[in-house]
């Protein structure tokens, strides 16, 4: 079963569904997807996210991307550092910056979770 959901300026995502609960399966839209979110819930420029700024929220907001499309999506270190316009080593040391620092920082875990409550709306 396939669920459909509308993303903030029209962009419609579908996502297989659990036959059980109805709900969404643990795949997340596509690494754009998770970029736009991030950009809106960190309050960001996309200029900036796509850039080589470094400064903390926008930083930030590429580790977050880079975590959730790893952990939510089949894309491999290369190809997610593709989608963001990184390198592979780039995005593990995102990914496990964010995975170390969630469970300790409860205003991260809230970012992360606000991420992802905006890929579902």
């Amino acid at each position: 079963m396939i669920a459909e959901f509308t993303l903030p300026g029209g962009t419609v995502v579908r996502l297989p569904v659990d036959d059980d609960a109805g709900r969404p399966s643990a795949r997340l839209p596509e690494v754009d997807a998770i970029a736009a979110a991030a950009i809106k819930v960190y309050g960001i420029d996309a200029a900036d996210f796509w850039s080589f700024r470094r400064y903390e929220p926008v930083a930030t907001a590429r580790h977050v991307t880079c975590y959730l499309a790893r952990r939510y999506t089949a894309y491999s270190l290369p190809e997610i550092g593709r989608a963001v316009g990184r390198d592979h080593s780039t995005v593990l040391y995102s990914v496990n910056r964010i995975a170390r620092q969630i469970d300790h920082d409860s205003t991260l875990a809230a970012k992360v979770a606000d991420v992802r409550r905006e890929l579902s709306r």
